[in-house]
């Protein structure tokens, strides 16, 4: 396997999007119309305009963070507890 690129980001679905990025911008040089090349590559007519529009491959969308929560200073102890094998509710407190 090849060195990974170090300004190429993700994984498998990067590399499916880049490839998707690729036919759309071929598709659409050829002078092809959104609708037909939504036919031919299956995305939604919405995705091919966007990626049509785009000068490079879109960036994943990213997860929102998880925000804080009041009982975190308090998940310690449950987490260790589980860890040492109590299962029951009533043990776990």
């Amino acid at each position: 396997m090849p060195p990974a690129d170090p300004k190429v980001r993700g994984g498998p679905g990067a590399a499916n999007r880049r490839a998707r990025y690729a036919a759309i911008q071929e598709h659409m040089a050829r002078g092809i119309a959104i609708g037909a090349v939504a036919r031919a590559l299956k995305p939604d007519r919405k995705t091919i305009r966007r990626y049509a529009r785009a000068a490079v491959a879109p960036a994943p969308a990213t997860r929102p963070r998880r925000r804080r929560s009041i009982l975190d200073p308090f998940l310690a102890h449950p987490d260790r507890r589980w860890g040492d094998g109590c299962r029951s509710a009533l043990t776990l407190h």
